[in-house]
C-alpha cells in the first residue's frame, strides 16, 4: 500500500497559479509512488467536481477566521491517520496551526518558499517570530526553489539538511491547444505578452502604461494580457482590469489588447508572442518567466532578488524595480524595432531538468 502525502495549497485547480501548476507537476510525476491528498482554500461558490474527480481534494472555504481555524482542526481530527507528511506550499499565517497539528499528530512537515520578499525566512522572520520559530526548529525540510532562499535560511543558521533547493517544474507544455489565432495574421504587429493575475505587486496597470507610451510614440504593437481576473479570488483586484480597459476604449486602443485567463492553451500564446513584459515587485521564480525564456522571447522583467543572479539568458534583460516608466519604455521600443528572431532555448531544459527534479522530490519524500 502506497504511503499518502498531503499537500496544502492556498488555491488549487481552476485558481491557476505558478504554485498550484508546480503541486499539481509533483503529485503527476510521483503518483506511481505516492497517494496524494490536497487540502486548499477557496472564496468561490463555484463547485469543482471535474478537478475533484481528478485529485483528492478537500476544499475549506474562507469565511471568518474561527470558521477555517475550526475546519482545519477538524479535518486533521478526521484524516491523520491517512498520512505521513504535510508538504505545504507558501508561508502564511495558518501555517502555525497547520505545523502545531502536523506535529501533535507526528507528522513530517515539509514547506516549500514560493514568493521572496513574502514567505522567504527572513521575512517571516520580520513578520511574525513565533512563525520563523515554528519553521526553523519543528519543519523537517525547507525547499528553497531559487539560491536567495538558501541564503536567507543560511543566515538563520537552518540546519543543513533542513535546508534544500529544488528547481520548480519546467511547464510550457502543460496544456491542450484550444484556441485560435490571438490577433490577426493580416496585420502583422509584435506582441507583447504579460502575465500575472491583476493586482499591485504584478503592476498590469504599470505593464499598459509603458506598452500605451510606445504606442502612442508610434511604435504599435499588441498586448495580451494573460491571468486571472475573477474577483472572488482573493489575490485578485478587477478594478485594475477594468480600469485598463476603459483607458483603452478611451484611446481606441482596445482593438489591440487580449485579455485571457490561465486556463486557456499558453503553448500557442507563447509562440504567437514576440516579447514578454514583466514588472512585477515580488516573484519567486515565475513559470511564465522560464517558459518565455525556453520559447526565445525578448523578456523584460524587473530586477529582483529571487531570479538576478539565478536566472542568466541572452534573451533576458532585468530592469531596476525603481525605474520609471520612460525607462522600461525605452527598452520596450529598442526590442519592438528590433528584427525578430525567436529561437527554442534548450538550455532551459538542462538547468530545469523535469526528470532530475522529479528525482529530487522522490528522494526527499522517501528519506523522511
Amino acid at each position: 500500500m502506497k504511503k499518502k502525502i498531503l499537500m496544502i495549497v492556498g488555491k488549487f485547480y481552476p485558481e491557476v497559479s505558478g504554485g498550484n501548476l508546480q503541486c499539481k507537476k509533483i503529485i503527476d510525476s510521483l503518483k506511481k509512488n505516492f497517494d496524494f491528498k490536497i487540502l486548499t482554500f477557496t472564496n468561490s461558490k463555484k463547485k469543482f467536481q471535474k478537478e475533484s474527480k481528478k485529485y483528492d481534494i478537500t476544499r475549506i472555504k474562507l469565511k471568518d477566521n474561527f470558521y477555517i481555524i475550526f475546519e482545519i482542526i477538524y479535518f486533521f481530527l478526521q484524516n491523520h491517520k491517512n498520512f505521513f507528511l504535510v508538504h505545504i506550499f507558501g508561508i502564511s499565517r495558518l501555517n502555525i496551526l497547520i505545523i502545531v497539528l502536523s506535529k501533535i499528530f507526528n507528522k513530517k512537515i515539509v514547506v516549500k518558499f514560493s514568493s521572496f520578499g513574502e514567505d522567504d525566512l527572513e521575512t517571516v522572520y520580520n513578520k511574525s517570530k513565533l512563525n520563523f520559530i515554528l519553521h526553523k526548529y519543528f519543519c523537517d525540510r525547507l525547499i528553497s526553489i531559487a539560491p536567495i532562499f538558501k541564503k536567507k535560511c543560511d543566515k538563520f543558521k537552518v540546519e543543513k539538511k533542513k535546508n534544500i533547493l529544488i528547481n520548480n517544474f519546467f511547464l510550457a507544455k502543460r496544456l491542450k491547444i484550444s484556441k485560435t489565432d490571438i490577433f490577426n495574421k493580416s496585420k502583422p504587429l509584435k506582441n507583447v505578452l504579460c502575465v500575472g493575475h491583476f493586482s499591485k505587486d504584478k503592476r498590469n496597470y504599470f505593464a499598459f502604461k509603458i506598452w500605451k507610451e510606445a504606442f502612442l510614440k508610434g511604435f504599435k504593437s499588441n498586448i495580451i494580457f494573460v491571468g486571472l481576473s475573477d474577483p472572488q479570488n482573493y489575490e485578485v483586484d478587477i478594478k485594475i482590469k477594468q480600469r485598463i480597459k476603459n483607458e483603452a476604449k478611451k484611446l481606441n486602443l482596445i482593438k489591440y489588447m487580449r485579455f485571457i485567463n490561465f486556463e486557456k492553451e499558453m503553448t500557442k500564446i507563447y509562440r504567437r508572442s514576440d516579447i514578454l513584459l514583466m514588472p512585477s515587485i515580488r516573484e519567486g521564480v515565475p513559470n511564465a518567466l522560464i517558459e518565455s525564456i525556453y520559447f526565445g522571447l525578448s523578456c523584460l522583467c524587473t530586477k529582483l532578488p529571487s531570479i538576478e543572479n539565478f536566472l542568466k539568458y541572452r534573451n533576458l534583460k532585468f530592469i531596476k524595480v525603481s525605474s520609471k516608466k520612460n525607462i522600461w519604455c525605452n527598452e520596450l521600443i529598442k526590442l519592438l524595432v528590433k528584427p525578430t528572431k525567436k529561437q527554442i532555448n534548450n538550455t532551459i531544459l538542462l538547468n530545469f531538468n523535469n526528470k532530475k527534479i522529479t528525482e529530487n522530490y522522490l528522494k526527499l519524500y522517501k528519506n523522511l
